[in-house]
C-alpha cells in the first residue's frame, strides 16, 4: 500500500494510517517505534436469545410391513400369462442375469416387460448385453416405448 506506484493507493494508506494514529491517541513516534500496540474494544450485548438446538419428536407410527416384491411379480405374471414358469427359465437362458431380473422386479409393471421381452428376443439380447443396470434401464427406455409400457426408467 504505501510501497505501491499508485498515488491512490498511498493516500488512501495515509488516510487510514493518520485515522488509526487519532482513533487511538498516539504521536506518530510512538507509531514508528516498533512497539506492540494492544488494542481493547467494548463490546456490548443487549439482549440474550436462547433458542433450543435440538426438539424432541414423537415416534413415527409404526409402517405396515412391505410386500415381498419378487412374490407379488411372480404372481401378477402367473395371473397374465399361463406359461409365465417357461418364460422366466427361457429368459434365463437368454443371458438375463440375476441382477437384470431384480431390475424387472422393482420395475413398475415388470412381469409385463419381462412378458414381451420373452417375446422380442433381440431386444433382451440389446439390453442384457450392456453392462449395469443404469445403461439396461437407458436400453430398456429405448424399446419400451416399442412394447407399449413405461416405467421409471422413461
Amino acid at each position: 500500500m504505501l510501497g505501491s506506484a499508485s498515488d491512490g493507493e498511498r493516500d488512501n494508506a495515509a488516510r487510514q494510517a493518520e485515522q488509526f494514529r487519532r482513533q487511538h491517541k498516539k504521536t506518530w513516534a510512538e507509531l514508528v517505534e516498533g512497539k506492540t500496540i494492544y488494542l481493547s474494544r467494548e463490546v456490548v450485548v443487549e439482549k440474550i436469545v436462547e433458542k433450543p438446538i435440538y426438539v424432541e419428536r414423537p415416534a413415527p407410527p409404526p409402517r405396515p410391513p412391505a410386500p415381498d416384491r419378487r412374490t407379488a411379480f411372480h404372481e401378477a405374471g402367473q395371473a397374465t400369462f399361463t406359461d409365465w414358469r417357461k418364460r422366466c427359465e427361457d429368459l434365463m437362458a437368454m443371458g438375463a442375469d440375476p441382477s437384470f431380473a431384480l431390475l424387472l422386479v422393482e420395475m413398475p409393471d415388470g412381469h409385463l416387460v419381462a412378458g414381451a421381452l420373452w417375446e422380442d428376443q433381440a431386444a433382451l439380447l440389446h439390453i442384457v448385453s450392456s453392462k449395469g443396470n443404469r445403461a439396461r434401464g437407458v436400453r430398456y427406455s429405448s424399446h419400451g416405448s416399442a412394447f407399449g409400457l413405461r416405467s421409471a426408467y422413461m
